[in-house]
């Protein structure tokens, strides 16, 4: 846990079940989707189509969770590697502090 000296550039990939407000975001823009899934350990059975970015200034003095993603296993069997790196936005935080969004598919 830290409290951000400096305003950060975070990404948040989003679609379908899951939108632009969500808790975890990256410091890494996408590349694409297979290697976002992989990297961040996002299974499919979470519904989320990966096909939207938003581009997130968190503002300096904000506290906020960092580590890496774990790996995830799908229902399937397959194996997400993880180990992106993995902010954990404040609860509630600002929608105001999306500055873009763009369609990544």
């Amino acid at each position: 846990t830290v409290i951000t000296k400096k305003d950060i550039t975070a990404y948040r990939s989003f679609g379908n079940n899951a939108d632009a407000g969500g808790s975890f975001a990256t410091t890494k823009p996408f590349v694409n989707k297979s290697i976002t899934m992989k990297k961040s350990a996002i299974l499919p059975e979470w519904k989320n189509s990966l096909q939207y970015e938003a581009r997130i200034t968190i503002p300096k003095e904000t506290k906020l969770n960092i580590g890496r993603a774990e790996k995830q296993v799908s229902i399937d069997g397959t194996k997400y590697a993880g180990n992106g790196d993995q902010l954990l936005l404040p609860k509630n935080w600002d929608l105001n502090w999306i500055k873009e969004i763009r369609r990544v598919d």
